[in-house]
């Protein structure tokens, strides 16, 4: 077909049959200002529509960047961390983190807060020390204007609470020291405490759940220091225990857990330990070679698949795998170099983008870093208050 030739295009709006004339130049051009405009409304499982520009044309040498720009404002995260009077913090971004606000009062909140889960814009979890005779458990459910505690003294044990996971607006897990393990099915109106006989004594520092039946919490028998994993398939019915009878001796402290899948599963700890599960923790097998960090810490992880996995580390370093663990790519947090950074959270959206949080190890304030090409760079995000930070977490994102 000519350039220029007239296409006769038929269209049915309602009842009404109408017809437009259309040179076949001005077709493909609206074809893709269709599908640019399409793309503003994917979101990676966030739930959130975008204004669309009417004006927006091919002709626009801006058009790239409005739709960048349209992307991070679908962004929704938390950060949460204590200053060095143990006041906790919440801050929040819509932006991708372009801009973080805080969501406290300038005092801050009068405990550390340790975890946080964002379920979607709207709705997200936080949990921190015990304060008043329990442990600490916020929740939101209009982007942070409000945060509610939930719980009550005999409901919630009085325990320092490290980590919670939710998969849905009504679903979450929370675990803490001394064997803490609740669950919430509605959206936090009651608690329950799971698997109370089976672990009285275990230190967890970490939960994920991937969906409303298959959960990890993972941590250490306090005295021995060694590794310890429970397991649910059934939304907490039942767990299972994965301790020494299916995870090496030499493993130590679990400090992080991420599930792919139900049968893929990262945890990492201490002495740079990253060990994987094909089958759900049945079987637990540490990665070709530990993370270089030596006898430190590997304090979290977020994977993206059963070979490629991003590990946050002390000492300023994060570590990325695109072979299940064989190698790793050692990247370092650009920091102000005032203080050593212990990179303690993470999170990612996909094998390019992600966010990492940090301690300073002289308790003065942390950071927030960000990357867009697989960690080659790592940018510093500016904080709205001077603190450190324990985890961070986007709706949408993987963790």
């Amino acid at each position: 077909m000519k350039a220029g030739k007239t296409l006769l295009v038929k269209r049915r709006f309602c009842t009404k049959a109408f017809e437009d004339t259309f040179t076949e130049d001005k077709m493909k051009k609206l074809m893709a200002v269709l599908i640019l405009v399409g793309m503003l409304f994917v979101t990676i499982g966030a739930d959130f529509t975008h204004e669309i520009n009417k004006d927006v044309t091919l002709e626009q040498s801006s058009l790239f960047d409005q739709l960048t720009k349209r992307w991070k404002r679908g962004k929704v995260g938390w950060a949460v961390g204590s200053d060095k009077q143990n006041n906790g913090f919440i801050i929040y971004t819509k932006d991708g983190g372009e801009n973080w606000v805080s969501q406290v009062d300038e005092g801050g909140l009068p405990m550390i807060l340790s975890g946080v889960s964002a379920v979607n814009r709207n709705t997200a979890w936080v949990v921190g020390d015990a304060h008043d005779g329990y442990g600490t458990i916020l929740r939101t459910r209009n982007r942070g204007k409000k945060w509610v505690r939930q719980g009550s003294v005999g409901e919630i044990p009085n325990m320092n609470l490290h980590a919670v996971s939710a998969v849905s607006p009504s679903t979450a897990w929370v675990v803490g020291g001394s064997g803490v393990l609740l669950k919430t099915k509605n959206a936090g109106r009651s608690w329950e405490q799971q698997a109370v006989d089976m672990k009285p004594e275990i230190d967890f520092q970490d939960v994920y759940a991937f969906d409303k039946k298959h959960a990890w919490a993972v941590g250490a028998y306090p005295k021995t220091q060694k590794a310890y994993i429970l397991h649910t398939k059934n939304g907490g019915k039942t767990w299972a225990k994965q301790d020494k009878s299916v995870i090496p001796e030499d493993v130590g402290v679990l400090i992080g857990v991420h599930a792919v899948n139900q049968d893929i599963v990262w945890t990492v700890g201490r002495n740079g330990f990253v060990m994987i599960s094909f089958d759900g923790g049945q079987t637990w097998m540490p990665t070709t070679k530990r993370t270089p960090i030596g006898l430190y810490d590997n304090n979290h992880v977020v994977a993206i698949n059963n070979k490629i996995a991003w590990v946050a580390a002390d000492y300023s370093n994060i570590y990325y795998t695109k072979d299940g663990g064989n190698t790793w790519d050692v990247q370092k947090a650009i920091t102000d170099g005032s203080s050593t950074q212990y990179i303690v959270g993470i999170t990612a959206f996909n094998e390019k983008e992600a966010w990492a949080v940090s301690n300073a190890s002289d308790g003065s304030s942390g950071g927030i870093y960000h990357t867009q090409d697989g960690g080659a760079k790592w940018v510093s995000q500016t904080k709205p208050i001077k603190t450190n930070l324990n985890r961070i977490s986007f709706a949408g994102a993987l963790r």
